[in-house]
Formats: structure tokens, sequence, C-alpha cells
């Protein structure tokens, strides 16, 4: 390491700062003067105009420039980034007195103000980089208390600075993920007593952000009975990870919220608890919905357990699947004794040939539902009246899976038929069904009786509709089919004739809605219509999803008649075609109704040799893709790519394959003219192999004998007696065999390049790496190729990192480092430096010199074949070393990397994986 720069003054001064207070004490003296050359702090001392006057190796280091490169020739700000300090320059500007300032003088005048500047800098080295340091500068007095100078620390905080930013980057993943996830993060300190909020912990609890949470706050807003599960009670605390049932938070906000808590508890070793880290998530939704499907629950088995009467469900083979309690009352039979029994079994035998021709005229689909009277037995030996209701229930695809319904006991109605006859008419009437409206009136539609259902839909009071016609029963307001209309229907029925219409009307909370709305007069025995029985069914939301279905389809029909893909819909049985866009038209000229008419028409179309491919296309069990050819009417071969998706039911049935073809014709001409392109280019480049080896060949031989004659010259006329030469040309034939020699050598140089890299363009260049002591093999390759140079200049070594083995080819990489090595030599006058960077999973190699350096604008061109840069005059090359070394060591899986300015230096830069993959 080179001693540092200093004039003896300054040096004599420094000592004398650094050992004020050990004057007496000369050994301390000594150790500061080593502190200031051996230390990693960089030191600098500047005089009252900020000239640098001293600098210790550190600072060397830290800015890549020799101390006598720096001392008494630049100023501080010199070494700094110019935008950076201009602006640092500013924010000190209104800190100090004067305002009159400008430049480095206002750094000064700060100093002489405050005494000390202490921030952040950026450090501009001299290849150019930046680094982050933290700076401290003072201002130094003699003993008379006079300012002689300034002593300025720097510290380099790169690390520092790219920790700092890792770390933000960190937390502004966590924060985007927590908030993508409205997940809060909480931290609770012991010993503090405070807790630490993100934004969204505050908007879960409702709490304006920024509030101050303490323990007790905390447990002020969750629910009394709940805050035993945030216990922090260091003395009864379990070890490790909670998760907490859902808590209550009434907020300051007056919300109620449902929360789920979960985190870790921290213990030390000494003083037990200190914090509590955890999650927290708002589950109101949630935990409300779940609460409201409880309760839902509760109720319908509530209804279930406590009808009079029994609900039962079948199979196919009328079996009984489910009776609820009310079974055990109406029969005496227990209800998992009855479960699975065919329900003919409890019918009275005299009734079984009646109630089977109902139920198989269910099962037979002839009626919707089957309602009749007939005896069960009872488990006491007599038997019960029993009014039976079934219908069919089905799956998801419509078939059928068995039956539901109720029996209610009517023995004792049976036993009053005759006195309540007309009552029990009403009673069937509204009660046949209890999913929809239903009203009874007489025959000029005055209200008799109407279910809970249209009083709770309609918002009608029962006993003011009552004897009211039903087109009056609600105001006219809640009315979107007119009244008269309504009058018109009833008319109509009750002349004998059954109405069905879809009519609109208001509910209670005025909304509309659709109703499919039918009358059917009741006839007495005589076939005279006594009553009309309403019923309506709300369907606004059937209706609705019609229109959104009809809305749907309308665009997509819109869609896929408008791009230029075939776009086409098979069914999964058949194969029949049920849509086809109309760019199947535009591309094979045949009209979509061929394809309707007939699925197999398109085949006409495909090259017999794509056949296989058309066959997987058709009858493809998943997902695939497959390209075709069709030829048109007119004989073009036009290339299709058809993408098949299938759709399959909950069983894995096929209902649907549904496809998407491409017209690729352009794409496979791109291809094809590609690949011959490629293989005109194949059969350019093995001519020119074949050319460049030839060549090579013939001109080898005549370059030998050329050599070896020139060789022989020299000797006939320097070596022997009989030849006399007349002293004054001897000079001069010696400097034209010198000529013809290095021209031999240049164009020898220039065919081993040719050759070398015409092997690489194809490929003949054996590649062998192994791994190898990097430090031993660079050492031999200096000793071996430049330690005894006519010049006396060698390279100088410098070591960097841990040295490891490097996966590498010695031989292939020696031609690399002996080519780069050798212009630095030819382009410099100085001692090249090659330095070693080892680094975690790569090596640097740098070859810098001080020497004529490439011009801005050939650097770009530098690698290419050829191409030397415009300043290097007649120094002598071939202007291809620089492409090959660029080949092998992209062999390597590496690269190289070129840093020069004109007239100040080059610096050529290797990187090499430490292994290869």
């Amino acid at each position: 390491m080179q001693v540092v720069a200093m004039h003896d003054e300054y040096l004599l001064t420094l000592h004398r700062i650094l050992s004020k207070k050990t004057s007496q004490k000369p050994q301390d003296a000594l150790l500061y003067s080593a502190f200031l050359e051996y230390a990693d702090v960089g030191i600098t001392f500047m005089d009252t105009n900020a000239v640098i006057k001293v600098v210790n190796p550190a600072f060397e280091k830290m800015t890549g420039y020799r101390a006598e490169e720096l001392v008494d020739t630049v100023t501080a700000g010199s070494l700094r980034v110019p935008e950076i300090l201009e602006r640092q320059i500013q924010e000190l500007l209104p800190q100090i007195t004067k305002k009159d300032l400008e430049g480095e003088e206002i750094i000064l005048v700060y100093l002489a103000e405050k005494g000390i500047l202490k921030r952040e800098n950026t450090l501009l080295r001299k290849d150019g980089t930046h680094l982050s340091v933290l700076s401290t500068v003072t201002e130094v007095y003699d003993d008379n208390g006079d300012c002689i100078g300034y002593l300025n620390f720097t510290f380099d905080i790169t690390d520092l600075k790219q920790a700092q930013l890792r770390l933000d980057l960190a937390n502004q993943r966590l924060k985007l993920a927590t908030q993508a996830g409205k997940v809060g993060i909480w931290e609770y300190d012991i010993l503090t007593d405070l807790y630490t909020w993100d934004e969204e912990v505050y908007k879960i609890h409702g709490v304006p952000p920024g509030t101050i949470v303490t323990h007790g706050y905390f447990l002020s807003l969750i629910h009394p009975e709940d805050r035993h599960y945030m216990n922090v009670d260091p003395e009864n605390v379990c070890i490790g990870d909670f998760d907490v049932e859902p808590i209550r938070i009434l907020g300051p906000d007056g919300k109620l919220r449902y929360v789920k808590c979960s985190g870790r508890r921290i213990f030390n070793e000494t003083t037990g608890l200190t914090d509590v880290i955890g999650v927290v998530t708002d589950v109101t939704k949630n935990f409300l919905s779940q609460l409201a499907l409880t309760e839902s629950e509760k109720r319908y088995r509530f209804l279930v357990n406590n009808l009079k009467g029994v609900i039962f469900q079948t199979d196919l083979q009328g079996n009984w699947t489910f009776l609820n309690q009310y079974w055990t009352e109406i029969t005496g039979f227990e209800v998992d004794k009855a479960l699975g029994v065919y329900c003919l079994e409890f019918v009275h035998p005299e009734d079984r040939e009646r109630n089977l021709a109902y139920i198989l005229d269910l099962f037979g689909q002839k009626k919707e539902y089957c309602r009749h009277e007939v005896r069960y037995l009872h488990i006491d030996g007599g038997y019960r009246w029993i009014e039976a209701f079934a219908k069919l229930t089905f799956d998801e695809e419509g078939q059928p899976i068995g039956t539901i319904g109720t029996l209610y006991d009517i023995s004792d109605r049976k036993k009053m038929q005759q006195i309540v006859a007309d009552s029990e008419k009403r009673f069937k009437a509204i009660f046949n069904s209890t999913f929809q409206f239903m009203t009874l009136t007489d025959i000029n539609g005055n209200l008799l009786e109407m279910n809970q259902a249209v009083l709770e839909g309609r918002g009608i009071v029962k006993e003011e509709a009552l004897g009211k016609p039903f087109w009056e029963a609600s105001p006219p307001e809640k009315h979107i089919t007119p009244q008269h209309v309504l009058k018109e229907y009833f008319q109509e029925a009750a002349k004998g004739q059954a109405i069905r219409r879809e009519i609109e009307l208001l509910d209670r909370d005025y909304q509309p809605m659709v109703i499919d709305f039918s009358i059917k007069p009741l006839k007495d025995d005589s076939g005279k219509v006594h009553s009309l029985l309403t019923e309506g069914r709300v369907i606004t939301e059937q209706k609705r999803a019609q229109a959104a279905l009809l809305e749907s389809e309308q665009r997509f029909r819109e869609i896929s008649e408008k791009v230029d893909e075939i776009f086409w819909i098979r069914s999964g049985d058949n194969q029949k075609f049920l849509y086809i866009n109309p760019a199947f038209e535009r591309i094979t000229g045949h009209t979509c109704q061929s394809l309707y008419d007939d699925p197999l028409s398109f085949t006409s179309l495909v090259v017999e040799e794509d056949f296989p491919a058309l066959i997987k296309l058709i009858t493809a069990e998943q997902e695939c893709e497959f390209p075709f050819r069709i030829q048109k009417e007119d004989g073009e071969i036009r290339w299709l790519m058809a993408h098949v998706f299938i759709v399959r039911d909950d069983k894995g049935i096929i209902q649907r394959r549904i496809g998407v073809t491409n017209d690729i014709t352009p794409q496979k001409e791109k291809e094809l003219l590609l690949t011959r392109s490629l293989e005109k280019e194949k059969e350019l480049n093995m001519f020119k192999s074949h050319f460049v080896s030839h060549v090579s060949h013939e001109f080898r031989t005549p370059l030998a004998i050329v050599q070896s004659s020139i060789e022989l010259l020299q000797h006939y006329l320097f070596n022997t007696k009989d030849i006399q030469l007349n002293p004054q040309y001897v000079p001069k034939i010696q400097h034209h065999f010198s000529l013809i020699e290095n021209k031999i050598i240049f164009f020898t140089d220039l065919l081993t390049d040719l050759l070398t890299l015409q092997q690489i363009e194809i490929g003949k260049i054996t590649f062998h790496p192994q791994p190898v002591d990097t430090v031993v093999f660079i050492i031999d390759l200096i000793h071996g190729f430049f330690n005894d140079r006519p010049d006396g200049r060698s390279v100088e070594l410098r070591i960097e990192g841990v040295p490891r083995l490097v996966w590498m080819d010695e031989k292939l990489l020696t031609r690399v480092l002996i080519n780069l090595l050798s212009n630095a030599f030819k382009f410099s006058k100085d001692n090249p430096l090659l330095r070693l960077i080892f680094q975690q999973d790569r090596l640097k190699i740098d070859i810098t010199d001080n020497g004529i350096g490439i011009p801005a604008e050939d650097i770009p061109r530098l690698f290419s074949t050829f191409f030397r840069a415009g300043n290097v005059g007649s120094i002598t090359g071939t202007g291809l070393g620089l492409q090959i070394s660029k080949n092998l060591v992209e062999m390597h899986g590496g690269h190289i990397y070129v840093s020069s300015q004109q007239n100040k230096g080059t610096t050529m830069t290797i990187e090499l994986p430490i292994t290869l993959e």
C-alpha cells in the first residue's frame, strides 16, 4: 500500500491536533498517527479553503484515487455527485446568517457558525460509481485558537443503506399483503402496556388512527363476557401460540363487530412474558351469517317437530326415508322402526289397492301431485282417517328420486263431514299448498278466505279485505296491472273458464313483483260454479333470470359473430352442432347451415393426411389442441388450429364440446420461410467454413516459405564472410527485414484468429471445464507470458475476497487473458493492473490500464468482427481478439464488459460463475 501523500507542515499539524492532550506522551502521538494510516474510516484534512491536504489510505480506497491525485489538487466538494451536492448546499443556506453566498462558501460559513457538519453524502468515485457515506466535518484550531482547517471523518454506509432499502421493501410488501387480505397486525409490549396497531387494526376496531391504545383501553372495547380470551396476566398465561374464538368488539363508533384474533406470546428466560404479537380479522359478516343459519335451522326443526301433522319422504320404492315425531302421535308406531318400511304396510288393507293407484300415477308423472283420504292402521288395532298429500321430488337433472308430503289426521273431520262440508271445501282450497298466494272468492270475486302468504306478501289486513272484491282488496296505487283487467279475469272464470295470466302488483314494501296468477272455477255436483279459487306464485326472480339469460345470449352472439376465430358448440352425445359463428363461412367458404344439416360435411375440406388429427378433435375426452389443413374449393390450402374444451355434468358425463379454431396460415407461412432461411444460412456458413479453412491452409504454406527465405537471406547477408555489405545500407536492410517479419507474424495471427472464430461459430471448439485454483493459474500465466518483457513492465496482481476453486477451461481462458493483457500493454505505458475479485457465486477479473482509452462512440462496436477503435493509429492488431475473447467467456456462462475513457485508460471486466450448472 502506498504511503499517504501530504506536506510536512500539515502532517505535523495533524499529529499535533491528534496528540494535543498527550503532549507529554510521545508514544500516544505515534498511536494516533498509526490510527490515521490504518483506520478503516476515511480521514481527510482540508485547509481553510477546503482544499484537501491530507488523506489516509482508507479514504483512497473509498474514492479509488491515489493520494497524490487529491492533495493540493481538489476540494472535498469535487468528490461529490454534483446534483446531490448542490441540493445539500441549498438545504444549508437557510441555516446561516449570510445569504449572498454560493457553492462551497455556504459550507465553510456553516462550519464557522455551527462548528460541525454531520450528514449523509454520496462520493463520486474515480471509476464513476457512487458510494453512500456518513461524513462528519469539524473545524481544527491551533494553539492560539485560530481555525487552520477542517477534519473530515467518512464512514462507508453502503451496506446499511441497502439493508434499509430491503427492510422498506419488505415492509411495503407486508403492508400490501395485509391490506389485500384485510388482516390487521398488532403488538403488545408488556413493559410499556402499549399496543402498536396498523391501519387495518384501527379500522377493524372502529378506533381513530393514531389513538394511543393501552391494555385497559383495549379491554374496554371488548364485550365483558369475552375479555377473558385476551388475558395477558404473566402469572396465568400459557406459553406459545394462541387462536381465540371470535370476540365481540364495541368500538367508539358504536358498531358491534365480531373479530378473530390469533398470535404468539413471546417470553424471555429471565423476565418471562415480554411481548404479544398477532393478527386480527373482521369476521362479523361470516359470524352473523352462521348465527342466522343456526337460528333458521332451529326454527325449521321446531316447525317440523311441532307441526300437527306428519311430514314424510319416501324413495322411489315407496319406503319411508323420513318421518317427523307426529307420526307416532297419529299411528302409535315408533319412527325408528317405521323408517325403511314400505309405506303401504301401514295402510288399511281395504285402501291399499286404491292408494297404490295414486302412487303409480304420481310415479308415472301422470299427475303433479296426489291428494286423497286413506285409512292408516294404529298400533292399538284400530285405524285413523288420514288426508295424504304427496308430490314428486327431483334431482338436479330433473329425474324423480322420491316423494315428499304430509299426512293429516282427519278422523274427527270425517265424523263431522256432513256438518262442515262447506267449511272443508274452503279449507282444502286454501291450504292445498303453502308455497303460493291463495284466495277463495264467490262467483262475483268477493273474498271469502285467503292464506297467510297473501296477507304477508301484499301487506293486507284480513278483516278489512274479507267481503271486498279481489281487485279492491288493496289500494289502486299497489296495482301495476289495472284493477278493471283483474275484474274481467274473474268475470270470465265465473262462466266456468279457467284463467292463467302473468300480472304485476306491488308488495307490502311497494316493490314490483311478477305473479303467475290463475283462477280456477269450483263446481258442485251439478257442474254449477259456486266459488273461485285463485293461486299466485311469485316469479319475479325467474323473470329477471330469463331476461338476464336473454341479454347474456344476445351479448354472446354479438361477440362471437364479430370475431375472426371459428367458434362452435357440439352436443356431447350425438355430436350435432348446436352453434357455429359466421367466421366458419368466411374461412372455409361453406355455409353454417351445411354443418347443422350434416355435422360430418366439414370432413370433405380436410386434407387426407390430417384425418387422424380431425378424428382426435371430434372424439376428444379432454381439453386438447390440434393443427390441421383444409383445402378450399379454389384449391387454396389453409392451416387451422383447433382448441377443444370439454363440459361435463356432475357425474362426469360429457354434455358439450366447445371449440375455438384459428386460421394460422400466415404463421405457418412465416415458419416455412424461416425454416428455408435457416437452411440457406447453414449452407452459407458451411461454405464460409470451408473457404476459411482452405484459405488458411493455402496461405500458411507460402508464409512459411517466405519466413524461411527471410531467415536464409539474413544468414547469408550478415553471418557469412563472402558477402561484404556497405555499412550505410545495413540498418536499412535490417529495417525492411523487420517489416517483413512483422507482417508475416500479423498475417499468421490473423489466420489463427479467423480459424478460431470459424471453429467457434460451427461449434468445434472443445470445452473441458474443471475446478481450478484461480490464483495459482493467474500467477503461472503472468510468469509464463509477461515476466521478461523488453520494456521491463509487468502485471500488477491484486486479490480481493476469499480465493476459491472456479470451474473453467484453462486453455480457453489463457487465450482470453493473454489477449486482454497484451492489449493493456500495447495501448499503455504503465504496468497493467489485474484484480481477482472473489464474490459469493461469481469471480470478477478486472484488467485495467492507464493508456489511450477508447472513444465513447466506438465502445458499442468494440466486440464486432475486424473492428478497431478509431484512435489506435499505427498500433497493430487483427480486430478479432475481443470477439474471440467474448465468445470464449460466454462458453463459460460468463460475460465480458468494457469501461473506458479516452486518454484516461480502460478496464476490461470478466464475470464467471464459480460453478457450472
